[in-house]
């Protein structure tokens, strides 16, 4: 205890720092980032007006807004419920401080392995790009507008929940962070809505730069040159967070 309040509280002051953080790097991680930039190719090919794409892409990062969200939810809810069991809270925190940390060490491998222009651990497996792939694939064979921005959006609907394996890996620990931080539900929900937001501010930039001129190419070009100082920033905001966790779990 001091002036300022105890540790535990000057920790949580800092918690909507961190879940805007996790929601950033969650958006620039190459699972997602790359969806839109493949999604993008294929209706470049369609040759659509930009205007027309920039709706289709709104409705697609809206569908992805949706379905993180709902992750979102029923991760948190799976930590309200341990809470309930007693002392199993405390185990669920401790696994996610490690998971978070294990994570953020793989990232920092991935780091390396980009240097050495080696394939990275931590992507999205191939049966599931391939998956992606169809999905897309199907969604601008169809010509209307009005069409291809309704399958856009349950192609993001779709895409969020596949590529969860890949994106989860922040999402988990978050989590974690915002059920620690409030008993409240509306206020852990505020949370997720914030991280959400910052999820989707990489899509809809990427929509952005495509409007007014960049081809698909050149934005997927942007993401590989970045790549490494993603993996870094990920690391880093999963050493934090694994540290709060196993600081809730051993200290708290």
């Amino acid at each position: 205890p001091s002036k300022e309040g105890n540790a535990e509280e000057i920790l949580k002051g800092f918690t909507l720092l961190a879940v805007l953080a996790g929601g950033l790097a969650d958006g620039i991680n190459p699972c997602a980032f790359a969806t839109l930039v493949f999604f993008i190719a294929y209706l470049e090919r369609m040759k659509h007006s930009r205007r027309a794409l920039l709706s289709i892409g709104i409705s697609f990062s809206i569908a992805v807004f949706l379905g993180y969200l709902l992750i979102g939810l029923g991760i948190l809810e799976f930590y309200y419920t341990m809470e309930g069991i007693g002392v199993l809270s405390a185990y669920i925190y401790l696994f996610a401080g490690i998971f978070a940390l294990v994570l953020a060490a793989l990232n920092m491998v991935d780091y390396f392995r980009i240097e050495k222009e080696e394939k990275t651990i931590l992507q999205l497996p191939k049966f599931l790009k391939k998956r992606r792939g169809r999905v897309i694939k199907i969604l601008t064979e169809r010509k209307g507008i009005l069409l291809l921005s309704f399958l856009a959006f349950a192609a993001g609907f779709a895409i969020a929940l596949l590529e969860f394996v890949c994106t989860g890996q922040i999402l988990f620990p978050i989590m974690a962070v915002i059920k620690s931080a409030s008993p409240l539900k509306i206020t852990a929900f505020a949370y997720l809505i914030a991280y959400n937001i910052m999820f989707i501010i990489p899509l809809l930039l990427i929509l952005l730069f495509f409007y007014i001129g960049y081809s698909s190419e050149a934005i997927g070009e942007m993401q590989k040159r970045r790549h490494g100082l993603v993996k870094i920033f990920t690391s880093l905001v999963l050493l934090i967070a694994g540290i709060y966790m196993l600081y809730i779990a051993l200290w708290a």
